[in-house]
């Protein structure tokens, strides 16, 4: 349902609560979700439902977030589509690269504030 309204849904109570239930596959979904989230509200991406990730990606084309974007995009499809079921030390690790990625978002408020 999340995704049925995703630039305004408040995906913070979903991924806080989903890391408090140990389904850090999930918690990485919600995070890749909060970036496209992200990126929608900062116009960089149009986001649609049907959309696929790689769409996102090339819509990026030219961006200096592209390249960091497809990492991100990379390792939530490994965990995601891959069916992998991660244990906390491996999401802690992965961890590191999304907030960093949702933090050069953020940035991107002060730079065009």
């Amino acid at each position: 349902a999340i995704e049925e309204d995703l630039p305004e849904a408040k995906l913070e109570d979903f991924l806080q609560q989903a890391i408090a239930d140990k389904e850090y596959s999930l918690a990485i979904r919600l995070y890749y979700l909060a970036l496209l989230q992200g990126l929608t509200h900062k116009k960089l991406v149009n986001w649609q439902k049907d959309k696929t990730n790689s769409q996102y990606v090339r819509e990026l084309g030219g961006s200096p977030l592209q390249a960091e974007f497809r990492n991100v995009t990379l390792l939530f499809e490994r965990i995601w589509y891959g069916d992998q079921q991660i244990g906390k030390a491996t999401f802690e690790e992965m961890l590191p690269q999304f907030q960093a990625f949702a933090q050069r978002i953020q940035d991107l408020n002060t730079i065009h504030a």
